[in-house]
């Protein structure tokens, strides 16, 4: 078996982020102000209703989980008042004709989001390849939009199951199927359930190092954390709203992940292509870079 050095792994993934720094970083901002600014203007306007009906059932349960911490057990007759409550608001804010167009204009925006990320993926993968790719490249999944989301939410779905089963078994779902998306993307022509096959049997004995590979990150992490509550609070500091705050908490973010968003994407490209298995690679289908 193949084991990567992700010393290594990384050392060239940051050589070819470096290597073509102005690029890779005006993709990546591209690749930011697509998702993350769109969005984060979208929720600034509208509120999700979805957002909305999280917070009512957070407030609903607050006096059952007083009761937990103060007898150590809620009664059945709070927590069914907490649920109804919460089910009653939901069907009246959804009833609202205004609500239901926002509903569908989230539920899209969720939609497009997830096939960008992937055409972030599909520009690191062209990329760390040594194809010279544009920022048009972030659009190429969208021919095949259907798979992407549909496999997206099954992964999710995967993942979620996993969670509810005590986190572990989660866990050990994400990192069996985190190379998946790259096994589709290389091969558009597979199915999604072959797509997650071969991504589960490539990841079998690797899932340890792909852990230690995310995990590695931590620290770029902490700083765009920390950089984005920095600022949010400068923005708190000059208006009583929120706005201000939200943007420079955005455009700290931006700073920071511009860089560490492809970095990380090359790694995980470099992972995937070191522990390819052969026949993954016969039949791949060659990507013309753009000019």
């Amino acid at each position: 078996m193949n084991y990567p050095d992700r010393v290594l792994i990384k050392a060239r993934a940051k050589e070819r982020v470096l290597d073509r720094s102005f690029g890779v970083l005006m993709v990546s901002i591209a690749y930011l102000l697509l998702t993350e600014w769109i969005s984060t203007v979208v929720n600034l306007i509208w509120t999700n209703p979805l957002t909305a009906i999280s917070d009512r059932f957070s407030e609903s349960m607050d006096t059952p989980l007083d009761q937990v911490a103060a007898q150590g057990s809620a009664s059945d007759a709070s927590v069914t008042m907490a649920l109804s409550s919460a089910v009653t608001y939901a069907r009246q804010l959804l009833s609202q004709p205004s609500q239901e167009v926002l509903l569908f204009v989230f539920l899209l925006l969720y939609l497009y989001t997830v096939v960008m990320g992937y055409g972030f993926s599909f520009y690191a993968m062209r990329t760390a390849r040594g194809e010279r790719q544009g920022a048009s490249s972030l659009f190429d999944p969208l021919t095949m939009a259907g798979k992407v989301i549909l496999l997206s939410l099954l992964l999710t779905l995967l993942v979620g199951v996993g969670i509810g089963f005590f986190i572990v078994p989660g866990v050990l779902f994400y990192y069996s199927t985190l190379l998946v998306p790259y096994v589709l993307l290389d091969h558009p022509e597979m199915s999604i359930f072959k797509a997650i096959s071969a991504g589960w049997r490539m990841s079998k004995g690797h899932r340890v190092q792909l852990f230690t590979l995310e995990f590695s990150f931590i620290g770029w992490d902490l700083l765009g954390l920390l950089v984005s509550n920095l600022g949010y609070n400068l923005g708190r500091i000059f208006t009583s709203g929120e706005a201000l705050g939200t943007i420079l908490s955005l455009a700290c973010y931006t700073v920071v992940y511009a860089f560490v968003l492809p970095y990380r994407e090359l790694s995980l490209v470099q992972f995937y292509d070191t522990i390819r298995p052969q026949d993954l690679r016969v039949e791949e289908t060659p990507v013309k870079a753009d000019n």
